[in-house]
């Protein structure tokens, strides 16, 4: 079987985040303790993740934990990993009591952007750029852009496993039961049909979690997008004078989301269903639709999967006299950083190169679906199909990338705007959500400007 490298189009260095990001004051150059601490014969680290084994839909999570009984086994310095798991949920707040505390672990495992900037530029994590730049072949190793998202004031503050794409992964067969054409849905009202249309089969249209917020902060990302662009975002996240939640692009995505649930177009458990319960009616062949990241692309090739060889992919529609561009497609990496209040950095390095060998980045994309960070050859015979159909409709769309809302606007300000569409979907007015929550924003804004610290839910 000929092994092939598997493309992904990355726009203009891989991610629009950096777009996003204006520059921060450095954080102290006596944080970093690289080379600092010399290597006793054995040692005990620790790897802060947010998933425990078996229980996550993303087999990467199972793929995490096999590199880590590897490299417990085999990586000849005589160092233990141990796992300290704190669940999604709990996992920001966490960190930042650990932070708080002067009691960052060893590594840990990050969302990308503004999440790592705020502890990078607050002197909690250690400075990676040296052990990049003192091994040429790992630097050399990685994609052109895999280091966009997770470096600030030219620094280098954690390192990325892998890159996800979000896009719509629909049932062939349900969609074939309907009649209705996957490659006919362009814009919104060509995706409402296709809804109608599957209802009308008795067929559920949508799966959707928005009990875990994130997921519909995803869906409705899309909209906001397509509506407005990415200036009034960007607003946001660069903290301009003139930012606003309180404005159209953000109140009709949350009405048209919501106006879905309304419809019966996504299930009626939404609300009370996570994550991993509604890619299992996905996966068990009772939703045609689900909007999710590229890291769900294992879980449909779980021993209990329905869906083996039903699946394909469509972007996400765009809305008629949206200002959006229509081939943009949110991406996001998985990331290790250490922290630093450890003791063995120059030992601890050696998690994240583990996970980014050749070994650990072939077993991100033939089992667990996820495009490699590095440049890595994969058989794409082995990996699953659909990792194929993202980069083939990418290509197609000429596709460029932007990321999760959330993650950009900082820990409070994420959590205020995630928080603010979970209460849409539970009935809340959106124009009076998002009002409130430009008040909030405000209040957030003017606290980091202070320097004074913000809480996070």
């Amino acid at each position: 079987m000929k092994a092939k490298k598997l493309l992904v189009v990355l726009a203009s260095a891989a991610m629009m985040l950096s777009a996003f990001t204006a520059c921060s004051n450095s954080a102290d150059e006596s944080s970093s303790s690289n080379g600092s601490s010399s290597a006793p014969e054995e040692v005990e680290l620790t790897f802060t993740f947010n998933a425990e084994r078996s229980t996550n839909e993303d087999l990467m999570v199972e793929e995490i934990y096999k590199a880590l009984d590897d490299f417990n086994e085999n990586n000849g310095k005589g160092i233990t990993m141990k796992v300290e798991i704190y669940p999604d949920q709990q996992y920001s707040a966490k960190i930042n009591a650990l932070a708080s505390a002067n009691q960052m672990p060893d590594t840990l495992w990050m969302n990308p952007g503004a999440y790592i900037k705020e502890y990078a530029m607050s002197g909690k994590f250690v400075d990676l750029t040296p052990y990049l730049n003192e091994d040429a072949a790992w630097k050399e190793s990685f994609q052109d852009g895999a280091f966009v998202s997770v470096t600030f004031d030219e620094k280098l503050w954690a390192i990325p496993m892998n890159f996800a794409f979000a896009c719509v992964f629909y049932n062939t067969e349900l969609f074939d039961q309907a009649g209705v054409k996957a490659e006919e849905i362009k814009t919104w009202d060509d995706f409402l049909d296709a809804c109608e249309t599957l209802k009308g089969a008795g067929i559920q249209p949508i799966t959707m979690s928005s009990k875990d917020k994130w997921c519909i902060a995803l869906f409705t990302n899309y909209l906001v997008q397509r509506i407005g662009g990415l200036d009034p975002v960007k607003k946001v996240v660069n903290r301009d004078e003139d930012f606003n939640f309180n404005q159209e692009c953000y109140i009709k995505a949350g009405e048209m989301t919501y106006d879905l649930f309304e419809k019966g177009y996504i299930q009626s458990s939404t609300n009370g269903d996570s994550n991993d319960q509604a890619a299992a009616y996905f996966r068990s062949g009772d939703a045609a639709m689900l909007c999710m990241g590229s890291w769900a692309i294992g879980g449909f090739h779980r021993d209990d999967s329905q869906v083996v060889g039903k699946v394909g992919v469509f972007p996400f529609p765009t809305v008629e006299g949206g200002k959006g561009e229509s081939n943009l497609w949110i991406a996001k990496t998985d990331n290790i950083a250490l922290g630093i209040n450890g003791e063995h950095p120059d030992l601890a390095i050696e998690w994240p190169k583990w996970m980014t060998a050749d070994k650990a980045q072939r077993a991100t994309a033939e089992v667990a679906g996820k495009v490699p960070i590095t440049k890595v050859a994969f058989d794409a015979e082995v990996a699953p199909q659909e990792l194929t159909f993202v980069n083939e409709a990418m290509e197609r769309d000429g596709a460029v990338t932007f990321g999760f809302f959330d993650e950009e606007f900082g820990h409070a300000m994420g959590d205020g705007y995630d928080n603010t569409l979970q209460a849409i979907m539970t009935g809340k007015d959106p124009a009076t959500a998002f009002k409130d929550l430009q008040a909030m924003a405000e209040t957030i804004a003017e606290k980091e400007k202070s320097g004074e610290p913000v809480s996070v839910s």
